[in-house]
């Protein structure tokens, strides 16, 4: 039941825009505050935070990071995202089969 409360109180601060919030919990490892921030994250085309969070080696931020790329065919960001390994975190059917599903 606590994590339920949980899980609603990141659905509340994502459907709000409450980005450092949901930093912090996701920060603190709280897994659906990550997934809620990523996903607000690519909503903004915040693409700078979400390298810096997959380069930290968060592979919700990777996955959402190229789909992002993908949706935008911002192909030259792509394929230096590829030259600096963040698709290891990433299928490319992942990436492009998500494409286009916000």
């Amino acid at each position: 039941m606590v994590q339920a409360g949980w899980n609603g109180l990141s659905d509340l601060l994502g459907e709000h825009g409450q980005v450092a919030e949901l930093r912090t919990r996701a920060d603190a490892g709280d897994h659906w505050a990550a997934e809620q921030l990523v996903d607000l994250l690519g909503k903004q085309g915040q693409v700078e935070e979400l390298r810096a969070r997959a380069d930290a080696g968060d592979l919700l931020a990777a996955r959402r990071l190229v789909r992002l790329l993908v949706d935008q065919s911002r192909v030259e960001e792509l394929q230096a995202e590829v030259d600096a390994g963040t698709l290891r975190w990433v299928s490319f059917d992942q990436a492009v089969g998500q494409a286009g599903q916000e």
